[in-house]
């Protein structure tokens, strides 16, 4: 009985045009993160504050930002040869249909070999992507805490120590007004939602976007 070729070649195709979406999303992650920590050795992750009064924070070690490139390099390269794999499996499987050398049992006995090995190759995947998930995320919360605390800091204290503190909420913003990091995270009662930004405002990405921030590790790296 001649085998339905349909159902596991469109399945081959399936597999074969997953990985390459997963390649491309992969490779597109890792070279991004080498290209900016490879030239000078500027991470992101992990950024810590500094011992010397004359430094607010620093960058992070280079090893977090490389792993968390090469990392993904290696799951792209994985995703590369799975697809490499089912391409060869569509062509055995067209080679077969069109001369069968073995029975269909035995061809199939073949295939359930194939796809558990295919679960070992997703396990070991997985596992990297697991802990490129573990990194990127410790690095950044690590990074956002540490430049939260020192930006806060600052801005409690100028507040604290402004001589119109007792003149209103007003008289602080028109004290501040050529104060570039109080008008970033300060400026305005609400925003288009109606939330209050006083409560949101210093936010990883304000903090990350800060023009301050990266002069700030760029003059102390």
């Amino acid at each position: 009985m001649k085998m339905k070729p349909m159902k596991l070649e469109g399945a081959l195709k399936l597999y074969m045009v997953l990985y390459f979406f997963a390649f491309l999303f992969t490779f597109l992650m890792s070279v991004p993160m080498l290209m900016h920590v490879m030239p000078k050795s500027e991470c992101l992750l992990f950024v810590q504050t500094s011992h010397d009064q004359s430094k607010k924070f620093e960058y992070g070690s280079p090893g977090g930002c490389m792993a968390a490139g090469i990392l993904p390099l290696l799951v792209s390269l994985g995703a590369l040869g799975l697809m490499l794999a089912q391409w060869l499996q569509l062509r055995k499987l067209r080679a077969h249909l069109d001369n069968p050398e073995m029975s269909s049992d035995e061809y199939r006995a073949e295939c359930r070999n194939m796809f558990w090995k295919m679960i070992m190759v997703h396990s070991c995947m997985g596992g990297l992507v697991v802990v490129i998930a573990c990194i990127l995320s410790a690095g950044y919360a690590l990074t956002c805490r540490n430049i939260h605390l020192v930006v806060e800091k600052e801005i409690r204290f100028r507040i604290q120590h402004t001589p119109s503190s007792n003149r209103g909420q007003q008289k602080v913003h028109e004290s501040f007004a050529s104060d570039h990091s109080f008008n970033r995270y300060t400026n305005d009662n609400l925003n288009t939602f109606g939330q209050n930004r006083h409560e949101n405002s210093i936010s990883c990405r304000s903090l990350l976007t800060d023009k301050t921030t990266h002069y700030e590790l760029k003059n102390n790296h």
